[in-house]
C-alpha cells in the first residue's frame, strides 16, 4: 500500500498451494499492468485483516482496490477456482470494466440519515462523494472510533464549532464540519490513521486534504485558526 502503484489486485483463496498456482496464472496480467495494479495473493483464513478491510465474506474472490479513493471492487468467480485455478480471462475482463468505469463498488456504510438534527453534520460511506467531495465548498471532518478516548472528549467542542459555522455567514454557505465513525463506514480517504483524526478536505484541491496536527491541542480557535489558514475559502469563523 506505500508503493507507487495506484491499484492492488487481491486473489483470496483457499490454501498456500492455491495461493502458489494463482500466483503463476495471474503473472501475465500482472506484467499486461506493470504501472497500474500490483497482483498478489493470500490465504484468507490467516489474513483477518484484510478480509475485514476489503469486506470480503467469502472466497476465492478477485478485488481490486483503488488506494486513492480506498474503494473496493469484487468478482466472485462464475465457475469454481479449484485449486487456485484462476479463470484469467475473467479477471481481464473484469480490469477492463474496472478502467471504463463500469463497476460499482463494495462499500461499507450505516444507513444514510433521514434528517440532520445537529449542525456537526453525520456522513456515512453512502453519502461520503456528496458532501466531503463537494468541491465547492471546504469540509472539516472528524474521523473517529467508538474505542477513541479522546474523540468522545472532543465531541461536544465539535458540536459547538459546526454551530458557530452554522451561524456565519460565509461559513455556512462555504464550509461543511463533519464527523465520520470509521469503524461503520468507508471513508474515500485511505491515509487515515490514528484518532481522533481531523483533516480539511479543500475546495478544488479534493484530492489533496490537509491534515490537523492533533498534538497542539484541541479548542474552536484552533480549528478555526487551521479553518482559515487552509481552507480553499479562507472563512474566519472569528472564534
Amino acid at each position: 500500500m506505500k508503493g507507487s502503484v495506484p491499484v492492488l489486485g487481491y486473489i483470496l483463496v483457499d490454501s498456500a498451494a492455491d495461493a502458489e498456482t494463482a500466483r503463476t496464472a495471474i503473472l501475465p496480467l500482472a506484467r499486461k499492468y506493470p504501472s497500474k495494479i500490483q497482483f498478489g495473493s493470500a490465504v484468507g483464513l490467516t489474513f483477518e485483516r484484510l478480509v475485514d478491510e476489503m469486506l470480503v465474506k467469502k472466497w476465492p474472490v478477485f478485488i481490486l482496490h483503488e488506494l486513492a479513493t480506498n474503494l473496493k471492487y469484487h468478482l466472485d468467480p462464475s465457475t469454481p477456482w479449484e485449486g487456485g485455478n484462476l479463470d484469467v480471462d475473467e479477471i481481464a475482463a473484469f480490469v477492463d470494466r474496472f478502467y471504463a468505469g463500469a463497476l460499482e463498488p463494495v462499500m461499507k456504510s450505516e444507513p444514510i440519515p433521514e434528517t440532520q438534527d445537529s449542525a456537526l453534520i453525520k456522513v456515512v460511506g453512502l453519502t461520503y462523494k456528496d458532501i466531503v467531495l463537494d468541491d465547492g465548498k471546504d469540509v472539516f471532518v472528524e474521523y473517529y472510533i467508538e474505542e477513541c478516548g479522546p474523540c468522545h472528549v472532543i465531541a461536544p467542542l465539535l458540536v459547538k464549532f459546526a454551530e458557530a459555522n452554522a451561524a456565519h455567514e460565509r461559513g455556512s454557505k462555504l464550509v461543511t464540519v463533519a464527523t465520520m465513525n470509521l469503524e461503520e463506514n468507508d471513508a474515500m480517504d485511505s491515509n487515515i490513521r490514528g484518532f481522533p483524526n481531523i483533516k480539511l478536505y479543500r475546495a478544488g484541491k479534493k484530492s489533496e486534504p490537509v491534515s490537523y496536527n492533533c498534538e497542539q491541542g484541541h479548542g474552536l480557535s484552533k480549528w478555526a485558526k487551521f479553518l482559515k489558514d487552509n481552507g480553499t475559502h479562507g472563512v474566519d469563523l472569528g472564534l
